[in-house]
């Protein structure tokens, strides 16, 4: 990050600053994370990179579902779907996975099913490493219901 900012190459800040905040999230620090979202969010909008503002759409999900706010994760995570997002497969496969956890939080399971099976269907055609992970969460949602 220090050597980012030294040549001030905002891609990689934006980048950068998106995968600290995944890291945080992952260990369960919504604050630290928040702070690395709000740090990013000017560069997520004057960048207008596809890459850094999924990756940001989806973290600022990812921190509304750790805090139990599903309305936000589910506007998170249908910001995903806006723009040019879309036509990279790997981003709206990541957006229907996302909002399969929405509505698993929901308790539609129906839905949850069918959103993550429109994920994995898309991530094994493109052989995206994120297929096992949509695969092992389909399959637990399977085993529980």
């Amino acid at each position: 990050m220090q050597l980012a900012r030294q040549i001030s190459h905002q891609e990689w800040i934006g980048y950068l600053l998106v995968k600290f905040a995944e890291l945080y999230n992952c260990e369960g620090n919504t604050l630290e994370a928040e702070r690395y979202l709000r740090e990013c969010l000017p560069l997520t909008r004057e960048l207008r990179h596809p890459l850094i503002t999924c990756m940001y759409f989806c973290e600022c999900g990812n921190l509304a579902l750790l805090r139990g706010d599903i309305e936000a994760a589910e506007t998170a995570f249908h910001q995903m779907q806006a723009d040019k997002l879309t036509s990279n497969p790997a981003f709206l496969a990541l957006a229907h996975f996302s909002l399969a956890r929405v509505a698993l939080a929901r308790g539609n399971r129906q839905q949850a099913r069918e959103l993550g099976t429109m994920s994995l269907e898309l991530f094994e055609s493109i052989h995206y490493h994120e297929a096992p992970t949509v695969k092992a969460w389909l399959d637990a949602l399977d085993a529980d219901g």
